[in-house]
């Protein structure tokens, strides 16, 4: 029985932070649709270099967590070094593309009046 209320907690809180992402991802969505002024745009640049700031470290984390994995005898079968590897550059990827983001946001502010 513990174990089944076990995993109930978990698939309950995976519920819960994936509805706080589709909740942050609309709210971006209305922010990006509203703005209008320099400042708006300036806050949505400092929104995007947050993200790609997160991303970031978590793509050092990773990239740690691939070197502790090397050499660990039985976890080498599943690899575990190599999904390390595989997130860490998609966590740099996304930290280009938010990047990218706060730029042409950045640029946006320069032109809006």
């Amino acid at each position: 029985m513990r174990k089944h209320l076990k995993a109930f907690g978990g698939v309950i809180s995976a519920a819960l932070v994936l509805a706080a992402v589709a909740i942050a991802a609309d709210d971006m969505s209305a922010k990006v649709a509203a703005a209008k002024s320099a400042a708006d745009h300036q806050a949505l640049a400092a929104e995007y270099d947050a993200h790609a700031k997160d991303a970031t470290a978590k793509a050092e984390q990773h990239e740690k967590m691939a070197k502790s994995y090397q050499g660990l005898g039985k976890m080498g079968q599943y690899h575990a070094n190599q999904h390390c590897a595989n997130l860490s550059k998609s966590y740099r990827d996304q930290a280009k593309e938010f990047q990218a983001l706060a730029d042409a946001h950045r640029g946006a502010a320069k032109e809006a009046k």
